[in-house]
């Protein structure tokens, strides 16, 4: 038997044009089915032909926000209206069929079927990065090891450090000593066009002044950093003095001396 597809109404186009939420989806997605089921066991059972049993005449269009009531009143009106064209006994079977699969769940066709569709998108950005090619084996080294190697190296940019800072030091009070001076020279210049001994005097002193306070603060500060310089030598001698246990430990000088001994028989006995 040539059985064609069944028309199930416009909803049916429209559920699919619709992005719904997935569970919106669901419920619709077995609605339709539970009615297209229906539909042909009814078909196969009464042995009528597929454009009798068709939703485009009972469609759910019919029905948007209705009552249930109401919905009875039209389906009785659309039956009554089909009852010419039906043979004495096919319009019961027909509201029969039509109670138990549209009237039984007529709330719940109402709710996934005609209420409003929220279009709803979640994107998200995800970047997959490739993780960094591991060094070779032979290129690691102890933890004990690498944490020694790292100390040793703190120490070492920490006096580079302290003598960089005492050499900028030095260039900053040089060249502020500069601007000192000729700023004093200026104020002198401007005072008088004649230089006497009172005036020359208190220049010298305030010149002298100023390179002994720029030298007090230089020596200050270079016996501080050479303090600190000769506290990380000393702690970077200390460490050297004593590093850590390589790994795997090496063999005792008694262990190393049978091992020798054994190696020099076993070559005597194969002579």
């Amino acid at each position: 038997m040539n059985i064609r597809p069944i028309q199930l109404g416009h909803w049916c186009a429209e559920t699919t044009v619709y992005q719904a939420d997935q569970y919106c989806l669901i419920v619709s997605f077995f609605s339709f089915l539970d009615l297209s089921v229906s539909c042909l066991r009814l078909a196969l059972v009464s042995g009528w032909t597929p454009r009798w049993v068709t939703w485009e005449t009972f469609s759910f269009r019919f029905f948007p926000g209705l009552p249930v009531s109401q919905a009875i009143c039209v389906l009785k009106d659309k039956l009554v209206a089909c009852e010419p064209k039906l043979s004495p006994f096919k319009p019961c079977v027909l509201c029969e069929y039509f109670y138990n699969t549209l009237i039984r769940h007529y709330q719940l066709y109402q709710f996934v079927l005609c209420r409003e569709r929220d279009v709803e998108q979640t994107s998200a950005h995800l970047e997959i990065c490739v993780p960094p090619q591991p060094l070779p084996l032979m290129a690691g080294i102890n933890a004990e090891v690498w944490h020694y190697q790292q100390q040793l190296a703190a120490l070492s940019a920490a006096e580079v450090e302290k003598r960089t800072n005492m050499l900028l030091l030095r260039e900053t009070l040089h060249l502020e000593r500069e601007h000192t001076l000729q700023r004093a020279y200026d104020e002198l210049k401007s005072q008088a066009e004649i230089l006497d001994r009172q005036i020359l005097e208190t220049l010298v002193k305030g010149v002298i002044g100023t390179q002994i306070q720029a030298l007090q603060e230089i020596l200050q500060t270079e016996i501080q950093t050479t303090f600190e310089i000769l506290e990380l030598r000393l702690q970077k001698r200390a460490l050297i003095l004593n590093p850590p246990v390589p790994y795997p430990p090496p063999f005792p000088l008694e262990e190393r001396a049978k091992k020798s001994t054994k190696a020099q028989e076993q070559k005597k006995k194969k002579k």
